[in-house]
């Protein structure tokens, strides 16, 4: 009797391949493109270098709308052979609860992930810059954070997370080339949040898209970085790179006049009006009178000329308003002064 229940289920499963390969499948230059609402199962193992059962070697892609579709990996389903070229460009979902590598990525980048296991996670990699509304601030204490990419991972189960990041990720600039500075970051309640991270010193190869070595050792050109402690991946709605630390001001500016910030003194709030620079401000830094950054906000064309501070944290004292245009520092002095 069991023997027929497992023969049952091994023939729905191989049904359900086939129905969703199917209609997932539409020639790409020889891949495969899984339509919107769409899906595809592997049970076994899959080889991106030579192809397995319906699906063919190379390229998988899946449907980025938001109804999108995804390329599932059923209990006991591995997969081998992915790198630059061979990939899933798309949503991945995993149905199992092991550790589990997503091989995804993004036009020609490779940006595979990792979770220590979760049952019914989704994963997808972007190769652009995080939509305007996830630029405009940043949380005290971070940096920097990466214009480039970024991952989308959906599940409610509570995991590690591994990253990886290649030479286009430009972590030398993220984090100044202090590489110890690294972090991931979770974008969440309107703001990038610190994400408890470490560098993993040495990964597996099949992390990335190097054939050169068995492991492949982290360096600021390519490497892999996980968090300290399990997350559950739906607390964020996006996952970046960052990089940690305060900013020391170690060259002063004149105030030109070009920046307007009001109340001066200022106890709660503190408007800086960008009004002249017509959105060509890229950031802005406030430093306190010991010149450590004390603030920072990341902003792009489309932000509004007015910016506004919470500074009812701020101890009393001089402070600097300092904005990056076209490569140019304007600043601005203001007060803080506490009833």
């Amino acid at each position: 009797m069991n023997a027929f229940k497992n023969l049952i289920l091994l023939s729905l499963s191989f049904l359900v391949l086939s129905i969703s390969t199917a209609y997932a499948q539409q020639s790409m230059g020889g891949n495969i493109m899984i339509q919107n609402q769409g899906a595809m199962a592997i049970y076994g193992h899959h080889n991106f270098d030579s192809g397995s059962g319906f699906i063919s070697p190379g390229m998988i892609y899946t449907s980025r709308a938001k109804a999108g579709g995804f390329l599932f990996f059923g209990k006991g389903s591995s997969w081998s052979g992915a790198t630059k070229g061979r990939f899933i460009d798309g949503y991945v979902r995993v149905g199992h609860g092991e550790a589990f590598t997503f091989p995804i990525g993004h036009k020609d980048l490779y940006r595979p992930v990792s979770i220590s296991g979760a049952i019914h996670t989704t994963a997808a990699y972007y190769a652009k810059r995080p939509s305007k509304s996830l630029t405009k601030t940043t949380l005290d204490g971070l940096r920097a954070v990466s214009q480039t990419e970024y991952w989308e991972v959906n599940g409610e189960k509570s995991t590690h997370l591994s990253l990886v990041w290649g030479k286009e990720s430009n972590i030398s600039h993220i984090t100044n080339s202090q590489l110890e500075q690294l972090t991931i970051v979770g974008w969440k309640n309107g703001q990038w949040n610190i994400i408890p991270s470490e560098v993993i010193k040495s990964f597996p190869q099949d992390l990335t898209n190097s054939e050169n070595s068995k492991t492949i050792n982290s360096s600021l050109v390519a490497g892999a970085i996980g968090t300290k402690n399990p997350i559950t991946p739906n607390a964020y709605d996006y996952f970046t790179l960052g990089a940690i630390g305060q900013t020391i001001l170690t060259q002063d500016s004149k105030d030109d006049g070009s920046i307007s910030v009001f109340p001066n003194p200022v106890v709660k709030e503190l408007t800086v009006d960008l009004d002249y620079f017509k959105g060509k401000v890229s950031s802005i830094m406030i430093y306190n009178v010991e010149g450590k950054e004390v603030a920072r906000r990341i902003l792009d064309q489309d932000a509004d000329k007015i910016q506004q501070f919470d500074a009812s944290n701020f101890e009393s004292g001089m402070y600097k308003v300092r904005v990056n245009v076209d490569r140019q520092i304007h600043s601005a002095s203001f007060v803080v002064g506490k009833k």
